[in-house]
Formats: structure tokens, sequence, C-alpha cells
């Protein structure tokens, strides 16, 4: 009779045990199925990143919805910086091509008619120009790509002349997803690219606030 109750009392317990494993498998399943609810959700209010890597550039740099990275707008400043510091006549129409989808609406014209021209007085008078990168900088008070180097003018029968030259750009991205009637308009090419915010050049180092301030100081005005 005991040895009954024993079997019985470990049928009771080996059940219990069940029902306690049963319970926990439960639980465990509703956790993961929230854990999915809300990763499912992460995943779709994530903002997507996108790669991109400038023409002449072999460095990656990452962009969301509506940030860039210092590496990103770096790169970019870079590769524009030799590329309109190397306007020449035969090579307009590829820079155009390639800054076109960069440009705002509101600059857009202006920009291309001044490049086209510069690029008209260098064929009209045998000129010849190049651009060599010395540094950059990277102002986050401003959002400013300031990138130096010398600007090399060369016409026939006269030496080569060296300048110092600056290049300023914000480069930033106002729309992830283009103006489709636009892409056409300007006939572009590519889906995802950075806006050239603003651009500037001028023959001297990088007009950082430090160095205006300083300027500033001394009772310089910078035009």
């Amino acid at each position: 009779m005991s040895r009954r109750r024993e079997q019985v009392s470990q049928i009771n317990e080996s059940f219990q045990s069940l029902q306690k494993e049963s319970t926990y498998g439960h639980v465990l399943v509703a956790v993961f199925c929230v854990l999915s609810a809300i990763l499912s959700v992460f995943v779709l209010i994530q903002k997507p990143i996108t790669i991109l890597v400038p023409w002449t550039s072999q460095h990656s740099a990452y962009i969301s919805q509506d940030f860039a990275t210092e590496s990103y707008k770096v790169i970019w400043s870079l590769a524009l910086a030799q590329m309109f510091g190397n306007v020449n006549y035969g090579d307009v129409d590829l820079i155009e091509s390639r800054i076109a989808p960069m440009l705002p609406n509101d600059s857009y014209q202006s920009t291309i008619t001044a490049l086209r021209a510069q690029a008209m007085q260098f064929k009209d008078n045998r000129v010849s120009a190049r651009f060599e990168i010395s540094k950059y900088t990277y102002e986050p008070a401003t959002d400013k790509v300031f990138v130096e180097g010398s600007y090399y003018l060369k016409a026939p029968g006269i030496a080569e002349k060296k300048h110092k030259r600056t290049y300023e750009f914000i480069i930033g991205m106002e729309s992830y997803m283009p103006n489709l009637d636009e892409v056409a308009k300007k006939g572009q090419k590519y889906a995802f690219m950075p806006q050239i915010l603003y651009m500037n050049t001028y023959e001297d180092v990088a007009r950082t606030q430090q160095y205006l301030e300083e300027l500033d100081k001394q009772g310089v005005k910078v035009k």
C-alpha cells in the first residue's frame, strides 16, 4: 500500500513539475513575442543608413535621413575642392554632370554659368589650372569644411604662377529622397547625393572663426 502511495506521490510531483515547465515555457514564449514585436517596431522606425563614396575617395562615410557625419562632409569637400580647383575647358562637361545633382535649385543656374564662364576664359587665354590640396579643417561651430592648398595657373610664354587658395563648403542632406521632377530636369543620375548648402573660395588661408576673430582684434576687416 505504501509503495502505491509513493508511486502516486511521484506521479503528482512529476505532473506538478510538468505544469511548472509548461508555465515557464508560456512565459518565455510571451517574452520572445514581446521582444520580437519591439524589434520589429525598432526596425521600422530606424532611419536607414547609406554608404556614399565620392568619385576620388577610397574611404566610406555614413548618412541617415537628416544626418551626415564629419567624415562624410570632409571627404565630399575634398573631392569638390579637387574638382573645382582643376576646372579646365575640356573638363567642364564632366564636372557639370557631377555637381549638378548636388546644387540646390536657387544656386544651380548661377553656379553652372560661372563654371562655364571660367572654363571659356581659360580656353580663350589658353590658361590651364591645377589645385593641390595641403590641408583641411572642419569647424563644428559653423559646420564648414575648409580645404586649403596651392592653386597654379599656367599660360603660354609665362612662368607658372602659384597662389594660396581655400575652398569653403557646408555639405548636408536636405532631402534624403530627391524630387524626381528636379532629377529629370537636371538630368541627374544619382539617387542619393549630398547638397552643397554653401560654397566660397578665395586667395587666403582658411577664414575660420578663430582666424577672423584674430583679424578683428587687429582691426583688419575681411571682405
